[in-house]
């Protein structure tokens, strides 16, 4: 391969990344419910463990939420998602859909009782009316 060709390759991947960050903004610009960026705590049940995960949240929203964790688990994983709203615990079926190693994951919930999806609901909205 000569520098040339070198350099086009090179050229070529980079515009790749801009057409990935492109598409992912995109992506998050049609995000049913929008994110507030809050630290809440969570307890994470993977299959038939018995011993949850305990992470934080980094941004939560009616549809899903980012979890800070050093121990991520795969793309396509269902889990069940413990949130504690303060003093109260909304339980929730979800799945994970990104995942960055030693960084975090990204959950999407699949079910909530309409209580719990309520209470979420109340809690973002609290949030925003104090920013």
């Amino acid at each position: 391969m000569t520098h040339e060709e070198f350099t086009d390759c090179l050229i070529e991947r980079i515009e790749k990344r801009s057409t990935v960050s492109e598409f992912s903004q995109h992506h998050a610009d049609r995000r049913a419910f929008p994110r507030t960026k809050v630290s809440v705590q969570t307890e994470l049940h993977v299959g038939n463990t018995n011993t949850p995960m305990r992470e934080q949240t980094s941004d939560l929203s009616l549809s899903g939420c980012y979890v800070k964790t050093m121990v991520t688990t795969p793309v396509g994983t269902n889990l069940d998602v413990d949130l504690w709203l303060g003093a109260e615990k909304v339980m929730i079926h979800a799945i994970v859909v990104t995942c960055y190693p030693q960084i975090g994951n990204g959950i999407q919930f699949l079910a909530m009782p309409r209580a719990d999806r309520n209470r979420v609901r109340s809690f973002l909205e609290s949030r925003s009316d104090s920013d």
